[in-house]
């Protein structure tokens, strides 16, 4: 058996760029291209990328995501004390006990084992509930609480939506041994919420899995961060996004239409199947 093979190829975004000239027939076999070539290829590639992400189609691969939760903010406030329970900037609505809005960002709390500051506008007070998830991330697919550096226990992933219907008070209490579920807002603000809400002794840290977007290709000489399940689909699509660009004959066109939908109809399916495919069965 073989053994000269290798389980780490990766393609240069320079490689990937030559073959997808040379499909629109840009350059010939053996003929380099010039830099412009080389930035309308990459442009080309990059706008393919956003624009599949646009369409709910992305680009994307697994990786993970490890934190610990913040220490939440506790104040005083007219000699009551108070937990953060959202993340803000303070203002006068907000002012814990007395403020129009202050049940969305403060409930009582009498914990002995914290130090408290006393409450002040324009100060940023912070929620062990949140946690900012790399802009990377699309959508969490596992997420497992670790705790002690030891024991991972999973996580149930339960929807935005489905969060914002519990109860104030069923968000914001405080989890009696580790917390049991996350929601992920990749709509807007890419926060994760954890729920119940880990205390600020609570010995954990959090590992979320899940899909993220390949980096943007910036330069030739460096690794294309795609995974190869979707370099035919890309490089007969980029290939024919550039042979508009340089005005190819109709044939040419054809020919790269054809393959450019073949290869996204291939892709449509295996989107639909990796996607739904549980996490811990395999990662490329």
């Amino acid at each position: 058996m073989a053994t000269s093979g290798t389980y780490t190829w990766s393609l240069q975004v320079g490689a990937f760029m030559d073959n997808v000239l040379r499909l629109a027939g840009v350059i010939d076999e053996g003929e380099t291209a010039s830099s412009e070539q080389y930035d309308i290829a990459r442009e080309a590639l990059n706008l393919q990328q956003h624009q599949l992400e646009v369409n709910d189609l992305p680009i994307w691969k697994r990786d993970f995501y490890e934190f610990a939760p913040t220490e939440s903010s506790f104040v005083t406030n007219d000699s009551v004390q108070y937990r953060c329970v959202k993340g803000h900037t303070s203002v006068a609505a907000d002012e814990p006990g007395t403020g129009d809005l202050w049940e969305q960002y403060w409930v009582v709390d009498a914990d002995t084992t914290v130090t408290p500051t006393t409450w002040a506008l324009t100060t940023a007070y912070v929620t062990s509930i949140e946690v900012a998830v790399p802009a990377k991330f699309y959508d969490i697919l596992i997420c497992t609480c670790i705790q002690n550096s030891s024991n991972e226990i999973g996580m149930n992933i339960i929807s935005f939506e489905e969060y914002t219907r519990l109860t104030n008070s069923k968000r914001t209490s405080l989890a009696a041994s580790v917390p049991t579920s996350i929601a992920f807002d990749n709509k807007t603000s890419n926060i994760g919420y954890i729920y119940p809400q880990p205390t600020n002794s609570m010995n954990s840290t959090f590992r979320i899995y899940g899909m993220v977007k390949p980096e943007d290709a910036d330069a030739n000489n460096q690794d294309l961060d795609i995974p190869t399940r979707y370099l035919n689909m890309l490089r007969f699509a980029v290939a024919l996004d550039i042979s508009f660009t340089y005005n190819r004959d109709a044939e040419t066109i054809s020919l790269l239409t054809r393959q450019a939908s073949y290869y996204a109809d291939q892709y449509r399916k295996s989107n639909i199947e990796q996607t739904t495919h549980n996490y811990a069965k395999g990662a490329y």
